[in-house]
């Protein structure tokens, strides 16, 4: 998929609602990651949105992010995404509950 973002990813430094950018990355990626290999996470993310995130310890605009699965955001926040990470973006995108 083409990244029509011409800033890149932020700095690591830079952070996201006062958490640094590393432990954003992580989260984000391993929040993403949990809803391709667990068929039971990602339906509650799909159906719950961002109140199947409350667990974790992401700012607002990262757990709405996730929830509704913008793209733009997570590239320019997080970086690129890999295929495995994309798979719930596109269901996400492709989901009629919302």
């Amino acid at each position: 998929m083409m990244n029509l973002n011409t800033q890149g990813p932020k700095a690591p430094g830079d952070p996201v609602a006062g958490m640094d950018q590393w432990t954003l990355k992580r989260e984000v990626t391993h929040i993403l990651n949990r809803a391709c290999e667990d068929a039971q996470f990602c339906q509650e993310l799909l159906e719950k949105g961002v109140d199947a995130l409350e667990d974790y310890p992401l700012p607002h605009e990262a757990k709405a992010a996730i929830a509704s699965g913008d793209l733009q955001w997570l590239n320019d926040n997080v970086g690129e995404l890999t295929q495995k990470q994309l798979v719930f973006i596109y269901k996400r995108h492709g989901d009629s509950i919302w």
